[in-house]
């Protein structure tokens, strides 16, 4: 989900930069209900897509945006190459580490993108982005603890990213601790009110701790900013029959159908 994958990478290339790029915004990917928030690919304007790398200085960030269009067309060996050829020229290129550590994630190569990402933070230990997408990895690899630690480092540098507030929360919920991550997800929803995964999650933390009517009230926030959220609508029926509304209930339960259904259908045809 996405819901879920990871100060910010405040550095171009070399973490000497004044450079301040904005990252993407964090889709919420229903099919993967437990998948951390993750800063992602760290993007910048594309280049053309030359075949030969020119010499000088222009040959790093040649080989730089060679890796991001490689990954972008999933031809995820060549972007591994050019990011390693980054590093060659370049090891305190600290995007080039973080986007190749998530090259090899998404390869099922655990080990080499906690590498990169741990020889990331020794370059630049102050780097939320960075140490957020370790938290990611670590908590979507079953190493829980050791995710909870890292957002909680992450936070102290930045106390405010509703990101990290989000990965912390979600860690505590995959441990069952829904009370004590219920104030870290409100928390996230002060500072980003159409969070989706933080709504999910809270809705889902109040109706596991019994706080049927706050459960319900967040289900229904979330389908005003995700009207085609299937989970949420059936989640609406349940707690609308454990307060006896049967219509409201069946309202939800076919809703969630018909939208569940649907997407099915979309996705046969593509």
């Amino acid at each position: 989900m996405d819901e879920s994958r990871l100060g910010p990478v405040e550095n171009g290339g070399n973490k000497n930069s004044e450079e301040k790029p904005q990252l993407p915004a964090f889709s919420f990917e229903e099919r993967k209900v437990l998948v951390g928030d993750r800063a992602g690919i760290i993007e910048e304007e594309t280049m053309d897509d030359e075949e030969t790398p020119p010499e000088g200085e222009e040959r790093l960030e040649w080989y730089y945006q060679r890796g991001k269009r490689m990954s972008e067309k999933k031809r995820l060996n060549d972007a591994v190459e050019a990011y390693r050829q980054v590093l060659t020229l370049d090891a305190m290129h600290i995007k080039a580490r973080n986007n190749l550590a998530l090259i090899y994630d998404s390869m099922g190569l655990f080990d080499k993108a906690q590498e990169e990402l741990r020889t990331a933070l020794e370059l630049d230990p102050r780097n939320v982005e960075v140490r957020a997408n370790l938290g990611a990895l670590m908590g979507d690899h079953g190493h829980i603890d050791e995710a909870e630690k890292e957002f909680k480092r992450a936070l102290e540098v930045a106390p405010d990213d509703p990101r990290v507030r989000f990965n912390l929360g979600l860690t505590y919920f995959r441990k069952g601790l829904y009370s004590k991550g219920i104030p870290e997800l409100e928390r996230t929803l002060s500072l980003e009110t159409d969070h989706k995964g933080a709504l999910y999650y809270l809705a889902q933390s109040y109706n596991l701790t019994g706080q049927y009517e706050e459960a319900l009230t967040t289900f229904k926030r979330l389908l005003e900013v995700d009207p085609e959220n299937h989970r949420a609508h059936w989640y609406l029926g349940m707690l609308h029959d454990r307060l006896r509304d049967l219509e409201g209930a069946r309202r939800h339960y076919q809703d969630s159908y018909r939208i569940r259904r649907r997407s099915l259908e979309r996705e046969g045809k593509e």
